[in-house]
């Protein structure tokens, strides 16, 4: 049941800067890598509608060995500030889909890569619709081994879906068809706001930029995005350097 995960706890704390609004009392604490195993099984099957729970960090976890991501979460994870390392996963990353969900208040640092062609792949979550991602960092790499659609947060995010205050860190590279920084394809409405650019990009892929890979007309890239050491701080998207190696090219 869902006590495999903790049960429910309050661990408290909170960070300067993030969200640390109240949890709803119905919260689950996972503290331990086994607890966050277990938590990835209750999602994908649902278990006492586990994948609509709110489900919060009570320890920095190390994982080892090879994360299959969580699939189907439509709930909230709340890091409470602490940082899961050591993720190693193909097509995914910490999720592979995120629906009507929130993730926010967590730093996620490992690999993520995208075994087989036209899948999404990014540290946080392969795909994300109508879900926000708020206050989190990524640290590590992301790449696209078959043509996919990498990003350093998350792949392909759309509808009603908002990423916001958010540290994209990762270092991005491979074939993709769509390769960004923070996301590979923006689209539908989605909408990315206000998020810090460390990471680099490096492809050969048909759409690159150093924010988000490709992005349709009604989704919006808004606030400061800048990146130390990009005194020009360009366009979101740029189709002019999708063939280049080392994208350098910010915006704000």
């Amino acid at each position: 049941g869902l006590a495999a995960c903790g049960g429910d706890k309050n661990p408290g704390g909170d960070t300067p800067g993030g969200d640390d609004s109240e949890t709803p009392a119905q919260d689950y604490v996972i503290e331990t890598a086994d607890e966050l195993k277990a938590f990835a099984s209750l999602v994908k099957n649902d278990t006492e509608g586990a994948a609509s729970k709110v489900w919060t960090l009570g320890a920095d976890i190390v994982l080892t060995g090879e994360w299959t991501p969580v699939s189907g979460f439509r709930g909230t994870f709340d890091g409470k500030f602490h940082k899961i390392s050591g993720l190693t996963a193909s097509d995914g990353g910490l999720f592979s889909t995120l629906e009507g969900a929130e993730v926010k208040n967590l730093t996620v640092s490992g690999t993520a890569e995208n075994a087989g062609a036209n899948v999404s792949v990014g540290l946080v979550a392969g795909t994300a619709k109508d879900t926000k991602i708020r206050f989190v960092t990524v640290n590590g790499s992301v790449n696209a081994a078959g043509r996919g659609i990498v990003g350093g947060i998350a792949g392909t995010v759309m509808g009603q879906s908002v990423i916001s205050d958010c540290v994209a860190g990762a270092s991005v590279s491979g074939a993709g068809s769509s390769v960004g920084s923070v996301v590979g394809e923006l689209s539908d409405g989605a909408v990315l706001l206000n998020v810090y650019v460390s990471g680099n990009v490096e492809s050969n892929g048909s759409a690159v930029g150093g924010v988000v890979g490709s992005m349709s007309t009604d989704s919006a890239c808004s606030g400061d995005m800048p990146r130390a050491d990009d005194p020009f701080r360009h366009g979101f998207q740029n189709p002019l350097t999708a063939r280049s190696k080392n994208v350098q090219l910010y915006s704000r």
